[in-house]
């Protein structure tokens, strides 16, 4: 505001700063010249001279030049850009590759490609055949064919039904599968004295769905005898009980034995028997089963004094319940 007794003129001025210089990568207006204090406001014409310090060459550039620093300077001029193709490409055919910038000066086709893995295969307890197959998708369909080592029944040949459970049971070659079956044992060890039964023609086929997983091998040294496999053998006595099933056009008395477990006929024979009956039955002293003897004994009319034994003309039937 001022607090002087005088008066200032009307037309009095008070004057301006001339404008500012400009030095440095950048200079005002043509190089040399002044800046033009006439325009009103006031322009500062610029002409861009360095580039960080680094003098640029006053020389007009022509249509597709570029600034090349040759000679100290920046300076108009071409380019030489030298680019080739690749000739090959880094295949890709694993899982769980890192990726990367790369390195190559070669440019990359637009249509090339690097490949993909191959399908993955499944091994173990899970196998797998291509449900669909395309550009953009490939899905397999998995089963599940093993548990825990062993081999799942084929739903087509032993279908589930309401209720079921997934249970060990054995083969007409003793082996151990998973198959569904009912819940007669909830899982553990029976609620009955019957552990075990069913029905078999002479060469061991079953003749119906056996109980407890019951399986009946002839031996090889006799087609007579029988080994009966079933689950939760333990070893302790066991009742056995079975008929021979016999055809009403057959006369010839059926007989069923039951030789024990199978280290208990392997103890009751005598010392003196090699035969190869008795070799099979010794070998046998570990396996978790039962033997018996089921045979037809025939007499033929032309040798009275000469019987011969032969299989049961049907099969025939067994229960093994444990001993309390």
């Amino acid at each position: 505001v001022g607090l002087a007794h005088e008066y200032a003129r009307a037309d009095h001025t008070h004057g301006t700063p001339p404008l500012p210089t400009l030095d440095g990568d950048v200079q005002s207006g043509a190089v040399g010249s002044p800046p033009d204090a006439t325009t009103d406001p006031a322009t500062i014409t610029t002409t861009v001279t360095a580039i960080q310090g680094t003098p640029v060459d006053p020389v007009a550039p022509e249509e597709g030049q570029a600034l090349v620093f040759t000679e100290g300077a920046w300076r108009p001029g071409v380019v030489s850009v030298d680019l080739q193709p690749a000739a090959s490409v880094r295949a890709e055919r694993a899982y769980g590759l890192p990726s990367g910038v790369g390195v190559a000066v070669e440019y990359a086709r637009a249509d090339h490609t690097h490949g993909t893995p191959p399908a993955p295969s499944l091994a173990g307890e899970v196998t797998a055949t291509v449900a669909l197959q395309n550009d953009t998708v490939y899905r397999l369909n998995t089963r599940v064919a093993r548990i825990m080592d062993r081999a799942v029944a084929d739903p087509a040949a032993i279908p589930p039904f309401e209720g079921a459970v997934l249970k060990l049971r054995r083969n007409e070659r003793g082996e151990l599968f998973w198959a569904p079956a009912s819940d007669e044992t909830g899982g553990g060890a029976p609620r009955s004295f019957v552990v075990a039964a069913g029905a078999f023609r002479p060469d061991g086929a079953p003749l119906l769905t056996s109980f407890g997983n019951l399986v009946a091998r002839p031996l090889s040294a006799s087609p007579l005898v029988y080994l009966l496999i079933f689950d939760h053998f333990d070893g302790k006595p066991y009742v056995v009980t079975g008929a021979p099933i016999a055809s009403a056009s057959a006369p010839d008395p059926h007989v069923f034995e039951y030789l024990g477990t199978t280290t208990e006929a392997a103890e009751r024979l005598s010392r003196d028997d090699q035969s190869v009956l008795a070799e099979e039955i010794r070998a046998l002293r570990n396996e978790r089963a039962v033997l018996v003897r089921v045979q037809r004994i025939a007499f033929p009319l032309a040798t009275a004094d000469k019987i011969e034994l032969l299989p049961t003309t049907v099969g025939f039937t067994v229960e093994i319940s444990r001993y309390p």
